[in-house]
């Protein structure tokens, strides 16, 4: 919004609206006209819902369309509502200055063209931070869930028929006889396990949507410390994409894990099983701000990039057991595990792609933000042993409930990073899932030489406006 000129205006809006007084009186000697945004601004703070909108020609000011907060309010988003109040607090405080000039554009749009502006209010709402964190539960999960795989694995090829544990004789009557244990397994095994996951998430009242693929890459080594207990240490890489809907930008992940796992297990079928571990991902997210309108008369058009690369340190941890029934040729698995995760995330500061040009101040700035994860998870497996010319082959399937303790509906500190008022711009998190099920189809093979290997397929059922599905695959190797 520009304020060339000094103003003349009626006090009619105020008259209009409960008595509001915006009157702000000043003569050239040449020609007076109005200045919108203190009336816009009164009207808001007064009555945000009551519709207003200023046209202007060389002499007056009529009232005839809706204010800023109002047309965000046609978006859909709660997080662009936010905006909006921070767009109209902060023009004040920063009139005369590149920013001021950016969001008196919006302001003035919001009289003359409503819909230009509500594309822009979308288009500079934030809401593409908030899948940094859902980034991390799912590569955390990920992790798990393969070392969970192995520890299952484990547990089944090593275990004989001297042992008396259940899983043993799955194998036995599969192949029709017993081992010794030396013939059997070694003590030492190493495994390589590769996930891939897809995500998609709808857009609702937080965020317009987005569609996510990661890698996730695990290598481990463990050692059997007696017949019954196995430890471990693991390593893990990922990768990850994210394309936002709406063409509102991209963000990549990349990240590295450490951890640990042990697993016990009981001559009667039962085990406990556990995982503790560390992961540092980074994140290169480019949020895409582009919008037209008309403002003053001039058409403005904005097209920048806002590139930032926060960090992130996750710390999560995994209990559980269950217990394995054998009938015939099948065993069934009950199982329930707590899992804990705390991700970090540092704060950050955005660039843009053009500072100089129309948007070029419209960059934000993030405290840092914490978000915890607690779930109990519970299900059961079952699964198949046949026996074939050169191994074991294990088809089965499983079915687990998930419920979400924690992990509630998170508010994210932003503001405008050229704002010299630092207006506050809250952005909230989706509330979370509390209940869902992973359903998985898998084979595995047990073979000679201390060689075993699988593939799994694993979707969420339950979710709100979310589609997910992994596919797994990895082998395994004793001495």
């Amino acid at each position: 919004m520009k304020t060339g000129q000094k103003t003349a205006a009626s006090a009619i809006l105020g008259l209009a609206f409960g008595g509001v007084s915006t009157l702000a009186l000043a003569n050239d000697g040449n020609a007076v006209v109005r200045n919108t945004f203190d009336a816009v601004s009164n009207l808001v703070n007064t009555n945000p819902t009551e519709r207003i909108a200023v046209a202007q020609d060389d002499n007056s000011v009529s009232a005839s369309g809706q204010p800023v907060i109002e047309i965000a309010n046609t978006t859909g988003n709660d997080n662009t509502n936010s905006v909006a109040s921070t767009v109209v607090d902060a023009y004040q405080a920063n009139e005369g200055t590149q920013l001021g000039d950016d969001l008196g554009a919006i302001i003035d749009s919001s009289v003359t063209d409503p819909a230009a502006a509500a594309q822009a209010l979308a288009a500079i709402t934030p809401d593409q931070v908030v899948v940094q964190n859902n980034v991390a539960i799912q590569q955390v999960n990920l992790g798990s869930g393969i070392v969970t795989d192995h520890m299952t694995d484990s547990r089944g090829s090593g275990a004989t028929v001297e042992t008396g544990f259940k899983s043993s004789l799955l194998f036995k009557q599969a192949t029709g006889g017993g081992a010794s244990a030396d013939e059997q397994f070694g003590k030492f095994s190493t495994f390589m396990n590769m996930k891939y996951a897809n995500n998609t998430q709808d857009a609702n009242n937080y965020t317009t949507g987005y569609a996510t693929k990661d890698w996730y890459l695990t290598l481990g080594a463990d050692y059997r410390l007696s017949p019954n207990l196995i430890t471990g240490l693991l390593a893990n890489m990922s990768q990850g994409s994210t394309d936002y809907n709406r063409d509102k930008g991209t963000m990549d992940s990349n990240g590295w894990g450490i951890g640990s796992y042990g697993t016990y297990y009981w001559d009667n079928g039962g085990f406990v099983e556990g995982i503790v571990g560390y992961n540092n991902n980074n994140y290169d997210l480019k949020r895409k701000i582009a919008y037209s309108l008309a403002a003053n008369d001039t058409m403005v058009t904005v097209n920048q990039i806002a590139k930032s690369s926060p960090d992130a340190k996750i710390f999560y941890a995994s209990i559980g057991g269950g217990y394995a029934i054998d009938r015939q040729a099948f065993t069934m698995t009950p199982k329930l595990s707590f899992n804990y995760l705390k991700n970090a995330v540092d704060d950050y500061q955005e660039r843009m792609s053009n500072p100089d040009a129309p948007g070029g101040s419209l960059a934000m700035t993030y405290t840092d933000q914490t978000y915890t994860s607690l779930t109990s998870k519970l299900g059961v497996m079952v699964a198949k042993a046949i026996s074939t010319g050169t191994g074991v082959l294990v088809p089965q399937m499983s079915v687990d409930w998930v419920h979400e303790f924690d992990n509630d509906q998170q508010r994210l500190d932003a503001a405008l990073l050229n704002d010299v008022s630092n207006t506050p711009l809250p952005i909230m998190t989706a509330k979370p899932d509390r209940n869902y099920f992973d359903l998985g189809l898998g084979l595995s093979g047990q073979f000679a030489q201390g060689r075993s290997g699988f593939v799994a397929v694993n979707t969420l059922l339950g979710c709100e406006d979310t589609d997910n599905y992994t596919i797994t695959g990895g082998f395994r190797m004793e001495f």
